[in-house]
């Protein structure tokens, strides 16, 4: 039986080529940890052992790449981005002029990290070539996978700005022929093919939309709704001490049962709950990575619950008053960052947190 394929997208910051190995062996290690039967036992003859890692191919999405080159092509300094903001027309002046009262910390996050929003969101020409190479990163698996006439199974997991990323490329690969030297490709226009399932860890898909709308794209779920869908099923994941998926938070209305909103965690396991690995180490989150992926059956309701049990008894950072300063911090943010509710929002309170979440872990080491 072929390797259902599941493409991995991270999100802002700097990542090797290798980005993905931690992630990758997270979810082979998750079903032993929580005993998750279906994954690490063939059932066909209830002994045979396998892993995660025997059903699914996971291909890694790399664009950050796109960012560092623009950065040192225009300057990695306020000055520098404020000219080609100039340039493109673009008002950053919110965004900068709280930047040159940020202290140190806050300044290195943005430039090591949520920087990479603000290009992907406020400059076209950056946008639009990170749409352009993760739908040919996509497609040219598709492609390989499909060569000797096998059926493709394929699903998406997305995190923080690489679900909004996957949303835009993933609603350019289903709606526009790929231009290839034969003509004109469509093999994977939405018309032609599905995904099974896609999974957006931290969607910050609408506050960072543009066109197409996250809701009126053919990113969906198949729904009653007379209009194209891409996937059988889209999964919702957020935490409720992350600020990024909290500005204009991902809610769509009419999608149906084949949307699945995740419970939101509330759980402190490290205190940049924003984390990827923090995320899928959540019963609440990659159980249903699991269902999505194998059906049902991968985890049973009584394991799922076994589960979240087995999670929530596990203890968080013990200082006790960091804890409780970061959480409440954590609050204040999200509340000011959903105030402004737009992208120079997201940009100002998500740099705020990873800063809070640093100063907590420093003092509770």
């Amino acid at each position: 039986m072929a390797k259902t394929i599941l493409f991995l997208l991270h999100g802002m910051g700097r990542f090797e080529k290798e980005w993905a190995k931690e992630t990758i062996a997270q979810l082979n290690e998750l079903p032993d940890t929580y005993d998750y039967s279906w994954i690490t036992t063939d059932p066909a003859d209830g002994t045979t052992k396998r892993t995660f890692a025997d059903l699914v191919d996971c291909i890694p999405i790399q664009y950050d790449h796109v960012f560092d080159r623009y950065l040192k092509q225009w300057g990695a300094s306020t000055e520098a981005l404020s000219a080609k903001a100039k340039e493109f027309g673009v008002d950053l002046s919110r965004v900068l002029g709280w930047l040159e009262h940020a202290d140190e910390v806050e300044k290195n996050f943005f430039w090591t990290h949520v920087v990479d929003v603000l290009l992907y969101r406020f400059f076209s020409i950056v946008t639009a070539e990170v749409r352009v190479r993760v739908r040919d990163a996509i497609a040219e698996k598709l492609e390989e996978a499909s060569r000797d006439g096998q059926i493709v199974s394929a699903s998406v997991l997305a995190y923080s700005l690489g679900t909004a990323v996957a949303h835009d490329a993933l609603a350019l690969l289903g709606t526009q022929p790929i231009p290839t030297p034969a003509g004109p490709n469509n093999a994977w226009l939405a018309d032609n093919f599905t995904f099974d399932s896609i999974f957006m860890c931290a969607n910050v898909g609408r506050v960072l939309e543009t066109v197409p709308r996250v809701y009126q794209s053919v990113v969906r779920p198949a729904t009653s709704v007379d209009q194209p869908s891409y996937f059988n099923s889209y999964y919702n994941f957020r935490h409720a001490l992350d600020p990024f998926p909290a500005v204009r938070p991902f809610g769509p209305l009419g999608w149906g049962s084949r949307y699945i909103e995740g419970e939101s965690g509330t759980k402190v396991m490290q205190f940049d709950v924003h984390s990827f690995t923090h995320y899928l180490a959540d019963p609440r989150v990659h159980a249903l990575v699991y269902r999505g992926l194998f059906g049902s059956a991968a985890v049973s309701a009584p394991q799922f619950k076994k589960a979240k049990t087995q999670y929530d008894a596990l203890p968080e950072p013990k200082c006790i008053a960091e804890l409780t300063h970061f959480k409440s911090a954590a609050q204040r943010i999200i509340a000011l960052a959903q105030t402004g509710a737009d992208p120079n929002a997201l940009v100002i309170g998500g740099v705020q947190f990873l800063a809070a979440a640093e100063e907590a872990r420093v003092a509770c080491p």
